[in-house]
């Protein structure tokens, strides 16, 4: 493995400072630059489709932006997972029969598809824990913050995209962390220790890079920090407590384990949260989760099943191949930087 130098080292996890993850921007833009990008469709999500206006006009114009996912997302809709008794030949058509909600993770889980279908070296996840626990933790946060109303700090969308990105900086990490010991539980300070940062802050430095809204890095940095900012400690909740139920982490989740009421009474503290909201949370969590794995293993899977008869191919948008050409001009070629292995060996 290759010895990188670890940036300007802290002891500890700190309140949120903008000019330390400006720093470990700088220093990690080599190894973030060879992370595969999210799908520009995840923009459009965070701009349009989290309004309560949203419809499925929404959601079709905003996929359209990128025939691959297009493409996914309109097969998987079509896949045995979704179990339909007919099929549908349009991203509008999907989102009636299904509901707006499965076309929202199923987008989700197709644009991460990428970048957190991997088996990590150093962190512990079973098969496609890594990008399943993103997963749960993105909806749990989004309900928590539909559950909040007008106290949340984030929006809802944002939110999902924030918990599912944000242990995205352990990516980073793993490529820094010794293997010798093998996958294993890794604390906050171990990683402090061993590289300099943490991979909350690793995960800040991925999220400005790509330009998502400040209110996200501001999340994603200070979710393990003693005093959460924001968004912070919407993502703590969500991070506890399916951590707590083993999504990801365990062969057999426990979603029926009794939720750890007083850490996340503490937690939840700054956004002036009690027990019976807590308990409502937990309570209607589970349901949301059904079936989660299963599409995380049916877009992890490979090649999803052709499109039904009667849907027509999406054609390339004029933005999406901008987007794809913008991209590819920014990637710094092979021999300038450590290329990151973006995809496991089998299913990872």
């Amino acid at each position: 493995m290759t010895q990188l130098s670890p940036p300007s080292v802290r002891s500890d996890p700190q309140p949120f400072d903008p000019a330390a993850v400006c720093r470990l921007t700088r220093e990690l833009a080599p190894q973030i630059a060879s992370l595969p990008r999210l799908s520009c469709v995840v923009e459009q999500f965070l701009q349009h489709v989290g309004r309560d206006t949203a419809s499925t006009v929404d959601i079709a114009a905003a996929l359209s932006l990128d025939p691959v996912l297009h493409g996914w997302v309109l097969r998987q809709a079509n896949s045995g997972f979704c179990k339909l008794n007919r099929p549908v030949v349009s991203i509008a058509e999907a989102c009636v029969v299904l509901g707006l909600g499965t076309v929202t993770r199923l987008v989700y889980a197709a644009c991460t598809r990428d970048l957190l279908q991997r088996r990590l070296h150093c962190y512990r996840y079973l098969g496609n824990g890594f990008w399943l626990h993103g997963l749960a933790v993105g909806l749990a946060a989004k309900h928590l913050v539909e559950l909040l109303g007008t106290r949340a700090p984030l929006g809802a969308e944002s939110a999902q995209v924030a918990g599912l990105l944000h242990d995205v900086g352990k990516l980073l990490l793993d490529e820094r962390l010794p293997r010798a010991k093998g996958p294993r539980e890794i604390t906050v300070a171990e990683e402090i220790a061993l590289a300099g940062f943490d991979h909350a802050m690793g995960s800040a430095a991925v999220a400005a890079t790509w330009s998502l809204p400040d209110d996200l890095v501001v999340a994603m940095a200070t979710h393990h920090g003693e005093h959460p900012a924001g968004g912070g400690c919407v993502l703590a909740l969500a991070d506890r407590l399916v951590g707590h139920w083993g999504v990801g982490g365990a062969t057999y989740p426990r979603l029926d384990r009794e939720p750890p009421l007083e850490d996340l009474l503490t937690l939840g503290h700054p956004l002036v949260l009690a027990e019976p909201q807590i308990s409502r949370w937990c309570r209607e969590l589970p349901p949301l989760f059904e079936g989660l794995a299963q599409m995380v293993q049916a877009i992890g899977h490979g090649t999803p099943p052709a499109l039904p008869p009667g849907a027509p191919a999406p054609a390339p948008s004029s933005r999406a191949s901008s987007h794809r050409s913008q991209h590819r001009s920014q990637r710094p070629s092979r021999r300038s930087s450590p290329r990151v292995r973006t995809r496991g060996r089998g299913r990872g």
